[in-house]
């Protein structure tokens, strides 16, 4: 249930999707009321609606389709999950997921920068830090 339909796209998690740190939960519908999304059995939350995204004007026949929230996914035990988007009450999809992290909420006070050789093409590098507002890794080049 989570193809994308001519009236909205529930775009992130989707299947097979790799979670870790923190980062958005995103899609578009056009003409909702209300977008909810739920995590396995817990309830269900309110995910904010109509920020701008023109790449959906030619479908809706607006811009204010989008949708999303910060999600923190250490909140979420390593492993496999669930996440319903819901639009209107209705459901929309339904994809399952992987959370991988370090196993805390939100952990302080780590730091490092680390270079990954042969990214991202064979001799090539780039160098990665740790982001503590992200709870992840970001590219310095």
């Amino acid at each position: 249930m989570s193809e994308p339909s001519a009236r909205f796209n529930a775009e992130v998690p989707g299947a097979g999707f790799r979670a870790s740190g923190v980062s958005m939960v995103r899609g578009w519908a056009c003409d909702a009321k209300t977008v909810q999304v739920q995590f396995d059995d817990m309830p269900l939350i309110d995910v904010a609606y109509g920020t701008s995204r023109e790449d959906t004007r030619a479908i809706c026949d607006d811009a204010a389709n989008g949708y999303g929230m910060v999600m923190n996914w250490g909140l979420l035990d390593s492993g496999v999950h669930r996440m319903r988007t819901f639009i209107d009450g209705r459901e929309v999809a339904d994809v399952s997921f992987e959370v991988a992290g370090l196993d805390e909420e939100f952990i302080k006070g780590l730091s490092g920068i680390y270079r990954l050789d042969d990214f991202p093409h064979a001799g090539d590098s780039v160098d990665i830090e740790w982001s503590e507002p992200g709870q992840n890794f970001i590219i310095l080049r």
